[in-house]
């Protein structure tokens, strides 16, 4: 399929792009000085008391130069294309031919699967975010230590992620007859179509912000759980705009549904 193949090299020259910035950025020193008297300078970061000095510390900062911005920003465009290209694989295979390849999944139970999912990977950028920032030697050798926000935020993903896993289960219950197309409309109900479709396209766009915001800095590995956060969401609205499941059929290959006519048993879609 052109469009398969359209997306596909899309993936690949976003990869490279992305590889050439990240060697920009390797090309480019840490800082703006000798690594050694930049280390003189971390090192006054705390005084003898163990207490951080702002001034030295502003002036410390002030010697980084954009390494490290253009590495992650690279980084973060190859893991988000190799996301997508993921996904579009996964998607293109999994469709019969004839059918449309950008298709939610198949079953509904991988919904909420997917969205933990999201959740771990989104969950161990941040805790490599705090380990990066301590081995780039952001924070000052005196700070409180970085496992204290590592522990915080794992805490607060292990009491969020079932609520979430929740809220996902009841709303796959609510899915239609899957796969269809993440095009798909609901034509006999155009007004729940619209309410449906801009609230997940106002998420989408919030999720792709955070996503791009985040190229620059250490947490850009995020790329990849946000292109799977917005394939989840644009799957989620067209599941919810599904046709709706009778209580006695069972989905079909589209080769199937001529030939067979007898009484089948309830989806365990």
């Amino acid at each position: 399929m052109r469009s398969f193949r359209a997306v596909v090299a899309g993936c690949g020259l976003t990869a490279i792009a992305g590889a050439g910035i990240a060697l920009r950025g390797v090309l480019t020193p840490i800082y703006s000085v000798d690594f050694r008297d930049a280390g003189k300078l971390y090192l006054q970061w705390c005084d003898a008391d163990a207490r951080i000095d702002p001034a030295v510390g502003a002036r410390y900062q002030a010697l980084f130069t954009d390494h490290y911005p253009w590495k992650d920003a690279g980084i973060g465009l190859m893991l988000g294309a190799a996301m997508a290209a993921m996904i579009a694989v996964v998607m293109r295979r999994g469709a019969a031919r004839g059918e449309s390849w950008l298709r939610t999944p198949s079953g509904r139970w991988l919904f909420p699967l997917l969205g933990l999912l999201v959740i771990g990977l989104t969950e161990t950028v941040a805790v490599n975010g705090f380990m990066t920032d301590a081995y780039r030697r952001y924070l000052p050798v005196c700070a409180d230590s970085w496992g204290i926000p590592v522990t915080i935020s794992i805490d607060a993903t292990l009491i969020v992620a079932p609520i979430l896993l929740l809220i996902g289960t009841a709303i796959a219950l609510m899915f239609g007859k899957l796969p269809v197309t993440l095009w798909h409309w609901d034509r006999g109900r155009p007004v729940r179509s619209w309410i449906v479709t801009l609230i997940f396209a106002a998420l989408m766009l919030l999720v792709s912000a955070a996503g791009i915001l985040s190229l620059p800095t250490d947490t850009s590995g995020v790329s990849a759980p946000v292109v799977l956060a917005v394939y989840l969401l644009a799957a989620t609205r067209a599941a919810l705009l599904a046709p709706r499941r009778a209580g006695n059929d069972v989905t079909l290959a589209p080769a199937h549904h001529a030939a067979l006519s007898m009484p089948s048993s309830p989806s365990l879609r």
